[in-house]
């Protein structure tokens, strides 16, 4: 399955408003990993397969 580069962006920074009031780390994570798929695509409405963005996630928290 895809999806948006630009809807994941979006839903991770959602997920950073949430837990800002009960886990600034978790917080934190999810703000860097928009950051990283700012960085990685240069095209926000290109698809991305969830594999890869779990792959993605998993790289972001490993180096954090």
């Amino acid at each position: 399955m895809t999806t948006r580069v630009r809807m994941a962006i979006m839903s991770h920074l959602s997920d950073a408003q949430q837990m800002m009031k009960y886990d600034a780390e978790l917080a934190n994570l999810h703000i860097n990993f928009a950051k990283a798929l700012l960085i990685k695509y240069d095209n926000i409405d290109a698809d991305v397969t969830y594999s890869e963005l779990n792959d993605l996630w998993t790289k972001e928290v490993a180096n954090n």
